[in-house]
């Protein structure tokens, strides 16, 4: 962890330290129950809490001041008044970020973008590599993760997300990428951002604040949109096999990378080949399409970055996703496909394809789905899209939760499912009865508010 210097802050924050002056300043953070001994408390005001009001306990908890709004003078703590305590710390990260002269690499898109972090990260070695903590990816994390980069790192990987208008542009420009990734345009938080056109302009920011010696990382499809088609910077540009030809590179820049994607014996197997160089097959601990696809935007900057592929396939094989993001857990004579991190409608698709292609064929399923959130107008489309392509057996069953779960049933029936369960249940503890007798595999998909992880502790 970096140290910084008192008069440095001051001076970003125009303004002068309050009743005394620390005298070093190792980190920041804005929860007082999760402050280290020496770091600087930023007292930010949400509509939940105000962090003015836990002053005195980041004192006790050690702090070495904080940069607040208002100054309280009853508390006896090294205090920075500023008109945005969130502004100023946002300076404060985009010239720190400025002083690090190794690559940094922004991560964005509807989906994937926390897999894809991890993996970039294992890729480009562990240790030396900082990255986003956990989904630490908004206004307050990305300033707060370019803050932890230090001497140690050769790459720092920054995920980015935003769920309303105008909310990359002032990211974008704190972090002021050297290489991105773009995993995908998808209908995510289009309660905020409106429609799939926005979505891709909003992530688009991205990109044109991307350095001009660096490049940008896509999949093909994103050159739908005019934003991806109009880019000046280079381009990674992954297509599967079959388009790789017919791909045109916005500005005649960059190169293209040919995927193809195969599963066997619960590996993921990618085969990749960059511009005219032969082409190399990888090995994913995955079973998911999606994630694999992301995993060639991430193998492809890997390799651009010079990344050597006997480390790539060293790295690789230690590597598996992040706990929630599609694995499998057993108990008796339960097979539990766990994908409930979070859900889109894209992601809605792969997880029930992943589940469909390796659950054993002669098992009865199960499935568990809980509606997704932040879909605005057109939330009920989406629910009915989703799971349209589900191909129930007459031993299968669907229990349905949450405010869309009549979507999801309408958009079930819109084909013949061979006599097979569908109910909706107003909590998902009602299927507990039913999965102590089931024996076979069950898929858990729902977004992250409705924990559906959770039912596998009652088993």
């Amino acid at each position: 962890m970096p140290c910084f210097d008192a008069h440095l802050i001051a001076q970003i924050g125009k303004s002068e330290w309050q009743l005394q002056k620390p005298n070093v300043i190792c980190g920041f953070c804005i929860d007082s129950r999760r402050l280290k001994s020496g770091e600087l408390f930023v007292a930010l005001k949400s509509y939940k809490n105000d962090g003015h009001d836990y002053l005195a306990h980041a004192k006790e908890a050690g702090a070495s001041g904080a940069l607040v709004a208002q100054l309280k003078q009853q508390v006896p703590l090294a205090q920075l008044p500023v008109e945005d305590p969130l502004a100023s710390l946002t300076s404060l990260a985009a010239q720190h970020r400025r002083s690090f002269k190794h690559p940094i690499i922004g991560i964005t898109g509807s989906c994937g973008k926390t897999s894809t972090k991890d993996l970039l990260q294992q890729l480009l070695d562990r240790p030396q590599t900082l990255a986003t903590s956990a989904n630490e990816n908004n206004a307050i994390g990305v300033p707060l993760s370019l803050l932890k980069l230090d001497a140690s790192h050769r790459y720092g990987v920054i995920e980015v997300g935003i769920s309303a208008r105008d909310e990359m542009a002032p990211l974008a420009q704190c972090l002021s990428p050297d290489y991105s990734i773009i995993t995908c345009i998808a209908p995510a938080h289009l309660s905020g951002l409106g429609s799939l056109s926005r979505i891709a302009a909003e992530k688009a920011v991205l990109a044109h604040h991307t350095s001009t010696s660096g490049c940008v990382s896509f999949p093909a499809h994103c050159l739908t949109y005019p934003p991806f088609r109009e880019l000046d910077r280079n381009c990674l540009v992954v297509a599967e096999a079959h388009e790789a030809s017919c791909i045109d590179l916005p500005q005649g820049k960059g190169q293209v990378v040919r995927a193809s994607i195969t599963f066997s014996n619960g590996w993921g197997q990618l085969t990749l080949q960059l511009g005219s160089a032969a082409p190399t097959t990888f090995r994913v601990k995955t079973l998911s399409r999606g994630l694999l696809s992301n995993a060639a935007l991430a193998l492809g900057l890997a390799q651009v970055l010079g990344v050597p592929e006997a480390k790539l396939h060293q790295r690789l094989a230690s590597w598996q996703p992040s706990p929630l993001r599609g694995e499998w857990r057993s108990t008796g004579n339960k097979h539990f496909y766990v994908d409930c991190y979070n859900a889109n409608p894209i992601s809605f698709v792969d997880s029930i394809a992943a589940f469909e292609r390796t659950a054993p064929a002669a098992l009865p399923r199960l499935y568990l789905l809980g509606s997704m959130n932040e879909l605005g107008e057109e939330s009920e489309h989406w629910h009915q899209e989703a799971v349209k392509d589900l191909k129930l057996r007459s031993n299968d069953s669907v229990y349905l939760l949450g405010q869309y779960a009549s979507a999801f049933q309408k958009g079930l029936l819109s084909r013949s499912q061979q006599g097979a369960t569908i109910e909706l249940i107003d909590a998902k503890e009602e299927v507990l009865p039913i999965l102590r007798r089931f024996q076979g595999a069950v898929l858990l998909k729902a977004s992250r508010s409705y924990a559906l992880e959770e039912i596998l502790t009652h088993l």
